[in-house]
């Protein structure tokens, strides 16, 4: 048994060393923070600046910032191998618009800079929350903070009279439409990101397009009577971690796998080398044979989370005791090398 500790040993280290060749990380800040961020082609992978992409191959990748009240930017990032490149984006914010009335006519303030004298209309100011000071001739003066956005105008009336303490009235939105919802929606995201929508995909996963860390479950013939299924977890889609039962025959095994993935975006290829150590109980007889298998396989993945696959495998017996090999033959007479599955996988 050490020496399949030992052989595991190996095909770990030789897998991480394997993922991380050759490849690079970036970073993207963006000014201001918490931008959206995609990469053209790869629609499930979106992240919030600042965002770090690790392990990617060295290329150059499309990239969309876009942020409410501000322009989308459309660019490219290089990713350098074996290093951490880091890029920093200014956004450019949309423009809208301020109206204000009132009664009777007042100075106005935005910000505490004067822009005029009632009625405002059309002034062009930068999307984003401002304070707006209204002062009559009196010197009464009344403040209320104000968010523009790029659905404005923003519309301002304020009446004030003598007699009575003071009668405001405020419009700061859209009427009661589709565009006003999502308005309302985007405001609450101006002021924190997470508060009404879903969070947004943060694993960082490999260029390869499989995820970090996969489940797996396939049913098929381990080459006895009957069907025989598979379950366990890979990394990378590199290493693969099994158990194997056939309640048929009441064989079980487990077992570790190397695999050598290519992608083609929605499919995929692979080979794969390994070993299994499969075991059959009954009252009078105990068999542990090993087996080296070998083998390859295809995945159509819609998706870099989940892949549905098939492989075959040629399975060798891996025992150096003729009488071993025997016995598992005389148990299993019509035992074949070849085997077949099918499986479903879910990675993270």
């Amino acid at each position: 048994m050490r020496q399949y500790l030992f052989l595991l040993f190996l095909i770990v280290t030789s897998t991480f060393k394997l993922s991380a060749q050759g490849k690079g990380s970036f970073k993207i800040f963006t000014n201001p923070t918490s931008a959206n961020i995609t990469l053209d082609g790869f629609p499930d992978i979106q992240k919030t600046s600042p965002a770090e992409y690790t392990l990617y191959r060295p290329l150059t990748y499309k990239i969309k910032i876009s942020k409410f009240n501000y322009y989308d930017l459309d660019t490219v990032v290089t990713c350098t191998p074996d290093s951490i490149t880091e890029y920093h984006f200014n956004l450019t914010p949309k423009m809208s618009t301020l109206n204000i009335t009132t009664i009777p006519t007042a100075r106005i303030y935005l910000d505490d800079e004067f822009i005029g004298v009632s009625p405002i209309k059309d002034y062009q100011v930068i999307c984003g929350t401002y304070m707006v000071k209204i002062v009559y001739d009196n010197n009464v003066e009344f403040s209320t903070r104000h968010f523009v956005s790029e659905y404005g105008p923003c519309e301002i009336h304020h009446e004030y009279s003598s007699t009575i303490s003071a009668n405001k009235k405020e419009t700061n939105h859209l009427p009661a439409t589709e565009d006003s919802l999502y308005f309302e929606k985007a405001f609450v995201d101006q002021i924190n990101p997470s508060a009404y929508k879903e969070e947004t995909e943060t694993v960082e996963s490999s260029k390869s397009g499989f995820g970090h860390i996969g489940f797996f479950a396939m049913t098929g013939s381990n080459g006895t009577k009957g069907a025989s299924w598979r379950y366990g977890l890979d990394i990378l889609h590199y290493i693969r971690f099994i158990g194997e039962t056939n309640t048929t025959l009441g064989i079980s095994g487990i077992g570790v796998e190397l695999i050598i993935p290519g992608d083609f975006n929605n499919f995929a290829a692979y080979w794969k080398l390994g070993f299994i150590d499969r075991n059959y109980h009954d009252i009078n007889i105990n068999i542990s044979n090993t087996f080296i298998n070998m083998g390859g396989g295809l995945i159509y993945k819609p998706s870099p989370h989940f892949q549905i696959f098939s492989e075959f495998e040629f399975n060798l017996n891996n025992e150096k005791s003729s009488d071993e090999i025997n016995e598992w033959t005389d148990q299993f007479p019509n035992y074949s090398s070849v085997a077949g599955w099918v499986g479903l996988r879910v990675a993270f």
